[in-house]
């Protein structure tokens, strides 16, 4: 699991800014990349000046452990559910795209299209509805009908067509079909790997971080909870401590004081469809 963790992520590209001689980096990230470049500022302060996350807000190193079932169990953030299904130990998801069909099915299914009762077969507290997916039919994204939909604003030679989406899908199940999904569900067995990294962080004052969380649509798996204490415009991030329980861009913005890796195959293997967790967890 390692290869799949925020630290490992963060050391291969400390690793890759010194090999190209690189003294500082302005780091951005999307999703689980969003997750890396919070961590990456926090253990390369030196190097990475800047960082700027879409769809993951900032989320605090934990004193304590808390696994995703014990966050669900709890009722406060019941919408990681699809966390426990993507990262089971019995790698239902892996089994299950390996049947006939079920790779692109499933994939259509998880960015939101729709079963013929026309309700969508992801759940952000279940899952992707695996049965529902392998018995009936599952209608094209409303992703892909958006994204024609606002290209007709464009330079003809610059729209998308469903043709061209329909491809693009194509290229992620041969893409998959090759390299398996284990890769994208291991970025979900990783909280424990990630929480013992955490407590290596040094307790020494960090370099100031612009910090900025890029408007989106908000993905259904983030719970408002998560958002409450997130800043809605740039500010500066000076952690007086790498490890705080309270969230340092909350706590600075009222005022208070304050190697090269082994292999990467982590990101090579990126799932990049649903948002990790954010904030301080116990507070929600």
């Amino acid at each position: 699991m390692h290869d799949y963790t925020f630290k490992h992520h963060a050391d291969f590209i400390a690793h890759l800014a010194r090999s190209i001689k690189t003294p500082h980096l302005i780091l951005g990230g999307h999703d689980w990349g969003g997750a890396v470049v919070y961590r990456g500022a926090q253990f390369y302060p030196d190097l990475i000046s800047h960082v700027f996350s879409v769809a993951t807000p900032y989320f605090s190193v934990q004193d304590e452990y808390y696994s995703v079932q014990q966050l669900v169990d709890s009722g406060r953030l019941p919408n990681f559910g699809y966390q426990l299904q993507f990262g089971s130990d019995d790698h239902v998801v892996e089994k299950a795209v390996k049947e006939d069909g079920m790779l692109g099915k499933f994939l259509t299914a998880m960015y939101g299209g729709k079963l013929s009762s026309g309700r969508t077969a992801m759940d952000p507290e279940k899952g992707v509805n695996l049965e529902a997916v392998r018995e009936d039919e599952i209608g094209m994204s409303p992703l892909f009908d958006k994204e024609v939909s606002d290209a007709q604003s464009l330079p003809v030679g610059a729209r998308r067509t469903l043709t061209s989406l329909s491809q693009e899908l194509d290229y992620y199940i041969s893409q998959f079909s090759k390299n398996t999904f284990e890769g994208p569900c291991n970025w979900y067995r990783t909280r424990k790997a990630n929480w013992e990294d955490d407590q290596t962080l040094p307790e020494e004052p960090k370099r100031q971080i612009k910090y900025a969380l890029t408007p989106t649509s908000t993905p259904p798996s983030i719970h408002p909870n998560l958002l409450t204490k997130q800043p809605q415009t740039t500010h500066p991030l000076h952690p007086s401590q790498a490890r705080q329980r309270a969230h340092p861009l909350h706590e600075r913005r009222h005022g208070e004081s304050d190697p090269q890796p082994h292999s990467w195959r982590g990101a090579e293997q990126s799932l990049g469809t649903v948002a990790y967790a954010a904030g301080d967890e116990r507070d929600h």
